[in-house]
């Protein structure tokens, strides 16, 4: 079958001819933030795309959009304990903590970090954050509710949502990764000055 492509010598994961079309890997030591910040893009790309076109198929386009804002979150908790830790001399190894998919514990471990490294970080944004992920966490525990339509024992993942506005959802996500990456740039910000 023919398609028009002559396929025989592209490559996924190559150079193209225009250079403005190839994107960097592996370009930083540590990527964390380079993956959470390209997750948290990806959505606001569909979001704006379906907000503005919703005939582009919601009832399709909620499973990625769901699931790359709670990934993108999920890795500004990760780098949040991570650095955190390293700041308070907790002694965070890379990696350590990245087995936890579960928002709700990963909150836990991030934000008495918060409140130690910045004691007087404002309870009400802390507050706010911690709905939002209980929230998410609720409606996907363990980040397979908008991967997979059934769980291993093969029980619907999402068996209490019937609807998901996806400009509302893109807000409140969009705000509460937009106030982890706060944090997760102070955090930098501190490491860097202590090792400089």
């Amino acid at each position: 079958m023919q398609d028009g492509m002559d396929d025989q010598n592209e490559k996924l994961f190559a150079a193209g001819p225009d250079w403005q079309l190839n994107a960097c890997v592996n370009y930083a030591f540590d990527d964390l933030y380079a993956y959470a910040e390209g997750y948290k893009r990806a959505a606001d790309i569909l979001t704006e795309q379906l907000v503005a076109n919703p005939s582009y198929g919601l009832d399709f386009a909620v499973y990625p959009l769901v699931f790359l804002y709670r990934h993108a979150i999920e890795l500004q908790l990760k780098g949040i304990i991570r650095d955190g830790k390293r700041i308070l001399g907790k002694g965070a190894r890379p990696g350590q903590d990245s087995r936890d998919h579960r928002l709700d514990r990963l909150w836990r471990l991030a934000r008495p970090i918060l409140e130690e490294v910045w004691p007087g970080a404002a309870g009400s944004t802390l507050d706010t954050i911690d709905r939002v992920l209980r929230e998410l966490s609720q409606a996907d525990p363990d980040s397979q509710a908008f991967r997979y339509d059934r769980d291993r024992k093969g029980l619907r993942t999402k068996p209490m949502l019937t609807h998901v506005n996806i400009e509302q959802f893109g807000r409140l996500a969009q705000r509460t990764y937009g106030l982890l990456d706060g944090a997760t740039t102070g955090l930098s910000e501190l490491l860097d000055a202590a090792i400089g």
